[in-house]
């Protein structure tokens, strides 16, 4: 694969590789967790409500790096 420009897709900087392993990370926690919600919901007697609270903080606890301030 290369670019318009000649040159190799993969040829990047680490941070590139860093930021797309996180992301598939990511993408994979979201994609355990939200299965299995109705099945916690019904053993803890949770609401819908209470449900999609922890669906909520369940991503950001995910990734504390995708919340953090940039350095720059």
């Amino acid at each position: 694969m290369s670019t318009a420009t000649g040159q190799s897709l993969f040829k990047q900087p680490r941070a590139v590789f860093a930021v797309a392993f996180a992301c598939v990370v990511s993408f994979m926690g979201i994609g355990l967790v939200d299965p299995i919600l109705p099945a916690l919901s019904s053993k803890l007697d949770a609401t819908p409500s209470q449900v999609s609270l922890l669906f909520t903080s369940s991503s950001p606890a995910g990734s504390p790096a995708a919340s953090a301030p940039s350095p720059h």
